[in-house]
């Protein structure tokens, strides 16, 4: 889109840029501990904090959709999302199972 920012060139956005990068930590760094609130947020009872742990995964999902793992040995152009399939999978569908109870 015309004026928009290619901000995954950022080392805020790319870990491999990030490590070499030390003079100060950066977001990207950070996933780990972004998809574990957000995954604790959106299994939660309460109704807010669940649709608020949504909205963050779903942003950090949309953030990071396209950052590479510098450390996967599987794949060369492995997403770095990809090691955390499992917890957002069993998250969504928990979320979601709690959502359909409740209609």
């Amino acid at each position: 889109k015309k004026g928009k920012k290619d901000w995954t060139s950022s080392p805020e956005f790319d870990l491999a840029r990030a490590r070499k990068d030390r003079t100060k930590d950066h977001l990207v760094e950070q996933v780990l501990d972004l998809i574990t609130v957000a995954c604790m947020s959106a299994a939660s009872t309460n109704d807010r904090l669940r649709v608020y742990g949504m909205f963050m995964l779903q942003t950090v999902i949309e953030i990071f959709s396209h950052t590479l793992d510098p450390d996967s040995v599987m794949e060369e152009d492995e997403l770095l999302l990809a090691q955390y399939e499992g917890q957002i999978g069993a998250t969504l569908g928990q979320s979601l199972t709690k959502d359909m109870r409740d209609l």
